[in-house]
C-alpha cells in the first residue's frame, strides 16, 4: 500500500526540536565547562535564597536522581569532580515524564532574576533545567505520533492481507487482473477430470471422465 506522509504534528515537533536543541546544547557546555572554582564557590554559601536552592535541587534530581532535602544535602554532590560529566553525558529522554512534570511546575515558581543576579553559572542552569523540559516533552511528542504512524501502517498492510486472503478462499470476487494464472476464481485445480496415459505406440492419450472421445497428441 501507499505509505502516507508523517503527520503534521511530527512535524511541527521536529522542527520545533531542531530549533531549541542548539540553545540546550549550549547551555550544556557552558555549565559542562564552569570552572571547579564556580561549584567550589557554591558550597561555600551558608544558605543561598530559596530560588538558587531549587535551582540546584533540582540539577541534582535530573543528574544523580537524588532527592535532596535542603541547602546542606545538596552541597556534597555540588562538590562532587563527575558533575560535569553527568552534565556532558545526559540524554533528556531518559527522564521520566512525572519528573519533567515536577521540574516544571517548580521551576515556575523561582525568580529568574534572583538567580541571574546571584551567579551567571546559577542562571545557565536555570535556563537549562528549563530548555531540558521543552526537549524531552517535544522529544516524546515527536516519539509518540512516529510510533501512532507506523501503527497506522501496519494496520492498513494487515487489512489489505485478509482482503487479499478472503479473496483467495472464495470469500469475495476477484476483480479483473486478480484471477489466478489458469483462469479458474483461485482454485488452481483442473475444472475437469482429465488425464493422460501412453499406448504402445508413444502416443499420449487424454481421456476424460465424462466422455468416450480420446485425443491424441502429436
Amino acid at each position: 500500500p501507499t505509505q502516507t506522509s508523517p503527520s503534521t504534528t511530527h512535524v511541527r515537533a521536529t522542527m520545533d526540536l531542531n530549533d531549541i536543541e542548539p540553545t540546550f546544547q549550549r547551555l550544556r557546555h557552558l555549565i559542562y565547562t564552569a570552572p571547579d572554582t564556580t561549584w567550589h564557590l557554591f558550597v561555600s554559601y551558608p544558605q543561598p535564597p530559596p530560588e538558587f536552592v531549587t535551582v540546584m535541587k533540582l540539577l541534582i534530581s535530573v543528574l544523580y536522581g537524588a532527592e535532596v532535602r535542603d541547602w546542606w544535602d545538596c552541597r556534597p554532590y555540588l562538590s562532587r569532580e563527575d558533575l560535569p560529566r553527568r552534565v556532558a553525558n545526559m540524554e533528556p529522554e531518559n527522564i521520566r515524564p512525572f519528573a519533567i512534570e515536577r521540574i516544571k511546575a517548580q521551576l515556575e515558581r523561582v525568580d529568574s532574576d534572583v538567580i541571574e543576579q546571584m551567579s551567571h553559572i546559577g542562571h545557565t542552569v536555570y535556563q537549562w533545567l528549563q530548555f531540558l523540559t521543552k526537549y524531552n516533552e517535544i522529544l516524546l511528542l515527536s516519539r509518540r505520533v512516529h510510533d501512532e504512524h507506523d501503527q497506522q501502517q501496519q494496520q492498513q498492510q494487515q487489512q489489505h492481507h485478509h482482503k487479499h486472503q478472503r479473496q483467495r478462499n472464495g470469500d469475495g470476487h476477484y476483480s479483473s487482473g486478480e484471477r489466478s494464472e489458469t483462469g479458474s476464481d483461485g482454485d488452481d485445480d483442473d475444472d475437469e477430470d482429465d488425464y493422460d496415459d501412453e499406448d504402445d505406440d508413444g502416443y499420449v492419450r487424454r481421456y476424460n471422465e465424462d466422455s468416450d472421445i480420446e485425443f491424441d497428441d502429436d
